[in-house]
């Protein structure tokens, strides 16, 4: 399945998910952080692929469920089941566990952590200095660096996020990541409700091009993105394929019913 890479892709990018215990970046800002046990959340993704005269040639509907299973002192553990679309026919991939430590990496990955200078983040013309920190995680076959540009005060906390990921074989750069906040504090409309939310663009580049996305976040809501527009250009600019997330439906518990939300707010359109 070609596409659900790229899909899968878009979301983690889209989240804020790294944080550092030890650099006293609490738990609690991550996007699955502060919720209870059994809090979900159900996205829909729908991604359209482009020709050379920027004709649609493919849509793939991609639809995520994400549990939160536990919070830890250090760690989030995630269960994720993904149905994808493409032509009207679905596949469901197998359903996956996630454990992420407390940088956002995959469990059992090592790591090297330090802080370094305080610097300044200008959003919405206003200046707010933020804690950095930067660390490494290591695979067998690549080293990712990671530095956080962290608020304590201001939401969403993590403010940007700049991620080089390098192949060790040659030491070469597979790519780069840049995620950073946009717009602070506005209020939407979340499934009929209002929420505080904001807006984060993500530059992910690698030499077969670059994707850019903008998404809105909301720390009420499990999961934190409640939507999203990417847009995918190969190394010679040109537009191959575009994407677009929307939040279908969320719970802060096992025991809220799928579609409640989505009932109540189709009976107050009516």
């Amino acid at each position: 399945m070609w596409l659900l890479p790229f899909v899968l892709l878009v979301l983690p990018a889209a989240l804020p998910v790294a944080w550092a215990a030890e650099s006293n970046i609490p738990l609690r800002h991550h996007a699955w952080g502060k919720f209870d046990k059994g809090a979900w959340q159900v996205v829909r993704v729908v991604t359209d692929t482009l020709d050379e005269e920027g004709n649609v040639t493919a849509t793939t509907t991609t639809t995520r469920e994400t549990t939160l299973v536990r919070v830890s002192n250090d760690t989030v553990k995630l269960k994720v089941r993904v149905t994808v679309d493409v032509g009207g026919k679905k596949f469901d991939a197998p359903e996956q566990v996630i454990v992420e430590g407390v940088h956002g990496e995959p469990e059992g990955e090592t790591q090297v952590a330090k802080v370094l200078d305080p610097q300044v983040a200008e959003i919405d013309g206003k200046k707010i200095l933020c804690q950095v920190h930067q660390f490494e995680i290591a695979t067998p076959d690549e080293t990712r660096t990671v530095k956080l540009y962290h608020s304590p005060e201001v939401a969403p906390h993590v403010l940007r996020r700049e991620t080089v990921t390098t192949k060790l074989k040659g030491r070469r750069r597979r790519y780069r990541t840049t995620t950073h906040v946009v717009q602070l504090d506005s209020k939407r409309e979340v499934l009929d409700e209002e929420r505080r939310t904001a807006v984060v663009e993500t530059v992910h580049q690698n030499n077969k091009g670059t994707t850019i996305t903008e998404s809105v976040h909301s720390g009420e809501i499990p999961g934190g993105v409640v939507a999203f527009r990417a847009e995918e250009r190969n190394a010679e600019g040109q537009l191959v394929r575009t994407s677009r997330l929307e939040l279908v439906d969320y719970g802060y518990s096992k025991k809220e019913r799928r579609g409640r939300r989505v009932r109540r707010a189709r009976r107050r359109n009516r």
